[in-house]
């Protein structure tokens, strides 16, 4: 694990088929549990229907709003199914709700849309600019994006929910202890 102590940033490097959304899912909860504030997006995945990929979609961890992210594009597409539009919107009032009452930020995803400086990369730097923990999770495709973005100043966490949790641990303890938010 390679820690900064610039910035309060994580993110958890993991490859298909670890059961990511579930780690961040853990995450949220053991953050709550502790009596912390947590905004941001978690994403859930439907059953494939038709033949299709699994409908996506991101749920808004302060108010349970869904916004569906995926598209359908049939069973012989091989393009990305991300729907912009979705996860325009999702951005628009994720970000809005950046407040310094918030001890914990969560993103479900620095992907393809991040990299190329869209997605979600304006909340995670709001919350950053708020001084907000952020954990998300990052790919091998969308690593050179992730580091360009936080230019060596977060904390790469492995594929390991014993480490993510003592990670969140160590990022918002303080903050309750000291009253800075929530």
């Amino acid at each position: 694990m390679t820690t900064s102590n610039y910035m309060p940033l994580g993110a958890v490097l993991y490859e298909p088929g670890f059961d990511i959304d579930r780690v961040l899912s853990l995450a949220v909860d053991k953050v709550r549990q502790g009596g912390g504030v947590v905004a941001g997006v978690v994403q859930t995945s439907a059953a494939p229907s038709d033949g299709c990929c699994a409908r996506m979609d991101l749920i808004d961890l302060r108010t349970n709003r869904v916004f569906e992210i995926s598209q359908e594009l049939g069973p012989q597409a091989e393009g990305c199914r991300l729907d912009q539009r979705g996860l325009t919107e999702a951005a628009g009032v994720i970000g809005a709700a950046i407040t310094s009452d918030i001890d914990f930020f969560v993103i479900n995803r620095f992907g393809k849309a991040e990299s190329e400086g869209g997605g979600l990369v304006s909340c995670i730097s709001d919350a950053i600019g708020a001084g907000i923990p952020v954990l998300t999770a990052v790919r091998e495709p969308y690593l050179v994006g992730w580091q360009e973005f936080h230019g060596g100043l977060a904390t790469d966490l492995p594929a390991s929910s014993k480490a993510v949790l003592e990670w969140c641990t160590a990022m918002v303890q303080p903050r309750l202890e000291t009253g800075m938010a929530g």
